[in-house]
């Protein structure tokens, strides 16, 4: 592994395991970042479902990292991989990490998503 991905990796609050495992599946990889209002994580969360509709359904794994100011709560959290787990495929491996980072906003949350093996 290049210098280049372990820094990557370090910023990844998941096991490596897993983040090797989501990139090793055959087909594309596609992903997106959003940065919200916590408040807000419901709209977020259609507008998440809306647009990647397709990619929800096909995916074999979906790795979801949410990083904000504060901790974002676990009800939010779970609310949301809910939201999301109940369209895809009942063997899609769906991870989450978490991260606080002092450079958003408070209130804030910054969300990535990638969805691999498309």
């Amino acid at each position: 592994m290049s210098k280049q991905n372990k820094n990557i990796f370090h910023e990844l609050p998941i096991d490596y395991k897993d983040f090797q495992e989501i990139l090793s599946k055959q087909g594309k990889i596609i992903g997106s970042a959003k940065l919200f209002d916590v408040i807000d994580i419901e709209n977020i969360t259609k507008e998440i479902k809306n647009e990647f509709r397709e990619e929800i359904k096909k995916a074999k794994d979906i790795l979801i990292h949410f990083e904000s100011f504060n901790d974002i709560s676990l009800f939010t959290i779970n609310d949301f991989i809910s939201s999301v787990r109940e369209n895809t495929s009942f063997d899609c491996k769906v991870v989450f990490g978490t991260k606080r980072n002092h450079s958003i906003e408070t209130n804030s949350c910054l969300l990535q998503i990638i969805f691999s093996g498309l």
